[in-house]
Parts: C-alpha cells; sequence; structure tokens
C-alpha cells in the first residue's frame, strides 16, 4: 500500500502538470507569446481519458496490493505450482531479493546501499 500511495502523488502530480503546464502555458498566461487556442482546446478535450487511464492504473495496482496483502489468492490460483511453492515465490520476488541485494551491497560497503535496495525493492 505504501507504493500505491507515491503512485497517487505522481498521478496527481502529473494532473497538475498537464492542467497548469499545458493549459496555462497555451492560453497566453505565463509569457507574452500569443495563444495557442487549438492547443489548449486538444488539452482540455485530453483531460477526461487521462483521467480516465490514471484511474485505471491506480484500481489496477490497489487491486495488486490487495491481493498481495490477502494471501496472492490471484497467484495461487494462476500459478501451476502448490501453494507452497507459490508462497516461497512470493517471499523471494517481495522480500527474499531485496533483502540479499541489500546485505550484500552493504558489505561490499558500498555508501548507497539503502538507495540498491529500494531499487531493487520497487521494479
Amino acid at each position: 500500500l505504501f507504493i500505491i500511495g507515491f503512485l497517487f502523488a505522481f498521478v496527481v502530480l502529473l494532473l497538475f502538470h498537464v492542467v497548469l503546464g499545458g493549459l496555462v502555458t497555451e492560453l497566453g498566461f505565463t509569457s507574452d507569446m500569443p495563444a495557442e487556442y487549438p492547443l489548449a482546446a486538444a488539452t482540455i478535450l485530453s483531460l477526461p481519458t487521462f483521467v480516465n487511464g490514471c484511474s485505471t492504473f491506480l484500481v489496477i495496482a490497489f487491486s495488486f496490493a490487495s491481493d498481495t496483502w490477502g494471501g496472492n489468492e490471484l497467484m495461487k490460483y494462476a500459478s501451476p505450482f502448490s501453494v507452497v511453492v507459490t508462497e516461497w515465490i512470493a517471499f523471494f520476488v517481495y522480500l527474499g531479493i531485496p533483502v540479499l541485494v541489500g546485505s550484500f551491497s552493504l558489505i561490499t560497503s558500498h555508501d548507497d546501499w539503502y538507495q540498491i535496495m529500494l531499487l531493487t525493492w520497487f521494479r
């Protein structure tokens, strides 16, 4: 659920960038350039599609996180392996590999070991 908060912040910032960065600039409020009304109209008309895509993105991310939190029911259903093997795979993907990478980078005296571990965790 922690990553969904970052995704939500990213979507809101992207929406502000489109509205404030694109629309305000195209209407000529930020400079002495003439207003580009067709581009401003295109920006306004693209907002519903953009909001729909971002909301779908967040819904898929939340259902993935809730499925993971609830015991990987989808992964257990779709996996050809037994439940125990599926749980071990989920353990290694979500916790085992990032901790091993963080431990290895800490043992090798990297100054940014936590960044390496977090990049492994969130990719």
